[in-house]
C-alpha cells in the first residue's frame, strides 16, 4: 500500500470564508450571505457566540447524508441566485436541496495547483477532461489559465448553470465543450477514438444517474472508470486529480488505487520521478484563516502581510489578484455597510481603542476578514505616504458585464472613454453616486477605478455604485439594441446641454480628457450636447463637465 499523500489546504477568499464549525454544523459564508450546513464529522466545540450563528440567513435542514435532500430555512430574503466570484471565474450561487451552493470552496487549492501547471506548459493546445464537472467553476479558470476544456457531467440542469457561468465570466471565447452524458459512456467512447488529454480532473458522487438512466456507485465504478482513463492520458500529461468530497473512505484508500492505475507514470509513488502528479487530495477548509477571530499583530514592513497589501498599490497585481486596497475609517466604513467582500482590515495600533474603528475591525473579523494591527512606520510603507490613514481595508474588485446595464426610466447610466486620469474618474464615480445614477460603464482603456488615488477621489461612493467593464467593439454592438436615447458631451455639439431633448431611459457619454469622444461613439449619440462657454477657456474639466451634465438631465429627478 503506498503511503505518499499530498494535502492541500484552502484558504477561504473574497467571496467565501468558513467563519466556524463544530457540534456537527459549518458556519460559511458565500458572497454576501452566511449559511449553516450539517458537517457530522466536526465533533469538536464551536468557536463563535451563539448569536452569531443565528444570524445566518440560511440554515440546512434534512439528510445528514452529503447527497440527501433536504431544505432550506431563510432568516431573510435570499434571492434564487446571486453572483460570486474566484479569480478569472464568475458563477452564480444557489441553495439547492441537496445542501450545495453551486461551487464547492475547499476545491480552491486544486484550482489554484491545476491553473499553474496550464501556465507552466510549453503546449500550445493543453487538453483537459473535466468529468463530473458540476457548474464549471473549474473548467472556466483552466480555460482561463489557457487549456481546451472538454466538461462533462451527466446534468441537464448542471450543464446550463455551467453556460450561464461561462457568460457571467465573459469566456465565452475560450474554447470549452459543455458535454451532457454519462461519464463512463464518454470515457469509453473517447477511448475508442484514441483520444488523449494533458490533464484529467474527476469529482465523482457516491451515487448517481446518467441521462439515459446509467447507475453510478463509486465503489464499484470507479476502478474500471479510472482504467479506461489511464488509456486517456497523454505521454507528456500534466496532472490527474481524483476529488471526492463526499465518500466517507480514507484518502488512503483512494491513493492507492489511483498510484496502481497511474503509478508507473511516476505520480503514485513517492520514489518514483515526479513526472505526472497524481494525487487524492483531501482538500481541508483552513480554519486559522481567514476564520473570525483571526488578529495579526504586524511590526515590520518586511512581514508578507505587509508585502502583498503592498503590492496592491499596482495595477498588474490588482488586476491579476482582483482586490485593492481603501484608506480610511469612512471608506472601510463604508464598504462594510454595503456588504462589499472583505479581506483584510488593517488598523494603527495607536487606533485600535477608538471606538468606530473597534466596530469596523469587529464587523470584518465576523465576516471572515483577518485583522491586522501596525504600528506608523507599517502603516505608512503600506501606502507610501508620510500621513497614513489609521485603518485600510482590502476588498474584492466588483466588475460586471454589459448584461448588467439595465434600461429603466430615471437613473441615467455614464459610458466613459479612455478616461485617463484616476482623480477624474473617483471624482465622476461620486458624482453618480450623488444623483443616485444606475452605474458606469467603462469603455476602452480606461484608468483603474480600483487604482488608490481614484478610490481616494470616490469618498466611498465605490462602493455603492455598478461598474461595468465593455471594449469599445463589444459597446457599439451592444448599444444598437439600447431602447433610450444615448446623449454625448461634444464640443462639436449643436444642441445646448440645457435644451437636450431626451426619451427615456437615458446614457451619457463622455470622453478622454484629451481628445473627447471618439468618432466611433460620437456617431452612436442621438444628441450631442455642449456646454457653453463665455470665457477664454474652451472648455471644462471632463470630472466638472460631467456633473454638469448629470445634474441636467437629472433636473426633473432631483429635488431638495
Amino acid at each position: 500500500m503506498p503511503t505518499g499523500l499530498t494535502a492541500l489546504v484552502s484558504n477561504g477568499w473574497a467571496d467565501y470564508a468558513l467563519l466556524d464549525s463544530g457540534e456537527g454544523l459549518k458556519l460559511e459564508r458565500y458572497g454576501r450571505f452566511t449559511v449553516v450546513r450539517p458537517e457530522p464529522q466536526a465533533m469538536w466545540r464551536r468557536h463563535l457566540p451563539e448569536a452569531v450563528w443565528e444570524k445566518a440567513d440560511a440554515v440546512f435542514t434534512g439528510s445528514e447524508d452529503d447527497d440527501g435532500p433536504g431544505r432550506w430555512r431563510t432568516t431573510r430574503t435570499v434571492p434564487e441566485t446571486w453572483k460570486m466570484s474566484y479569480d478569472a471565474a464568475t458563477f452564480h450561487g444557489r441553495l439547492t436541496n441537496f445542501r450545495h451552493l453551486g461551487v464547492f470552496p475547499e476545491q480552491r487549492a486544486h484550482w489554484d495547483w491545476m491553473a499553474a501547471q496550464v501556465k507552466a506548459s510549453r503546449k500550445r493546445d493543453f487538453k483537459v477532461l473535466n468529468l463530473f464537472g458540476y457548474t464549471g467553476v473549474a473548467s472556466l479558470l483552466l480555460a482561463a489559465a489557457g487549456a481546451s476544456v472538454t466538461h462533462v457531467d451527466a446534468s441537464k440542469k448542471a450543464i446550463g448553470w455551467a453556460r450561464d457561468n461561462q457568460a457571467l465570466s465573459r469566456l465565452d471565447d475560450r474554447p470549452i465543450r459543455w458535454i451532457c452524458e454519462d461519464a463512463t459512456k464518454f470515457v469509453a467512447r473517447e477511448t475508442r477514438r484514441g483520444s488523449v488529454y494533458d490533464g484529467i480532473l474527476l469529482d465523482p458522487p457516491k451515487f448517481g444517474r446518467g441521462p439515459k438512466g446509467e447507475t453510478w456507485q463509486v465503489f464499484e465504478s470507479l476502478p474500471p472508470l479510472l482504467s479506461d482513463l489511464r488509456k486517456l492520458v497523454s505521454p507528456d500529461a500534466g496532472f490527474v486529480v481524483l476529488t471526492a468530497y463526499a465518500i466517507r473512505a480514507s484518502a488512503l484508500a483512494a491513493h492507492g488505487l489511483m498510484a496502481e492505475t497511474f503509478g508507473e507514470l511516476g505520480g503514485g509513488r513517492p520514489t518514483a520521478p515526479a513526472h505526472l502528479p497524481v494525487f487524492k487530495m483531501v482538500p481541508l477548509m483552513n480554519t486559522e484563516a481567514p476564520r473570525p477571530g483571526a488578529i495579526k499583530t504586524v511590526t515590520s514592513a518586511a512581514n508578507p502581510v505587509v508585502k502583498e497589501i503592498r503590492a496592491l498599490t499596482q495595477r498588474k497585481h490588482r488586476a491579476e489578484t482582483g482586490l485593492f486596497l481603501a484608506e480610511g475609517l469612512k471608506l472601510v466604513a463604508d464598504a462594510l455597510e454595503a456588504d462589499w467582500p472583505v479581506r483584510t482590515v488593517v488598523v494603527s495600533s495607536d487606533f485600535e481603542n477608538q471606538p468606530m474603528a473597534a466596530q469596523v475591525a469587529a464587523t470584518a473579523r465576523a465576516r471572515g476578514a483577518l485583522i491586522v494591527k501596525a504600528n506608523a512606520s507599517v502603516m505608512s510603507r503600506l501606502t507610501r505616504r508620510e500621513n497614513p490613514q489609521a485603518v485600510m481595508g482590502v476588498f474584492r474588485q466588483r466588475f460586471a458585464g454589459l448584461d448588467a446595464v439595465t434600461a429603466r426610466p430615471g437613473p441615467v447610466w455614464v459610458g466613459l472613454e479612455d478616461v485617463r486620469d484616476p482623480g477624474n474618474l473617483g471624482t465622476i464615480v461620486r458624482t453618480v453616486d450623488a444623483v443616485a445614477g444606475a452605474g458606469i460603464i467603462l469603455i476602452g482603456e480606461t484608468t483603474d477605478p480600483f487604482g488608490l488615488e481614484a478610490v481616494r477621489a470616490t469618498m466611498g461612493s465605490i462602493f455603492h455604485v455598478p461598474m461595468v467593464k465593455a471594449t469599445r467593439e463589444a459597446f457599439l454592438a451592444w448599444r444598437a439594441d439600447y431602447p433610450g436615447t444615448v446623449v454625448g458631451a461634444h464640443l462639436a455639439g449643436a444642441v445646448d446641454y440645457r435644451t437636450v431633448a431626451t426619451e427615456q431611459p437615458v446614457m451619457l457619454l463622455m470622453g478622454t480628457e484629451q481628445r473627447g469622444l471618439s468618432d466611433a461613439l460620437t456617431a452612436a449619440c442621438d444628441q450631442l450636447a455642449k456646454i457653453p462657454m463665455a470665457g477664454r477657456a474652451d472648455s471644462l474639466n471632463l470630472a466638472v463637465s460631467t456633473g454638469v451634465m448629470l445634474y441636467e438631465l437629472g433636473r426633473d429627478r432631483l429635488k431638495l
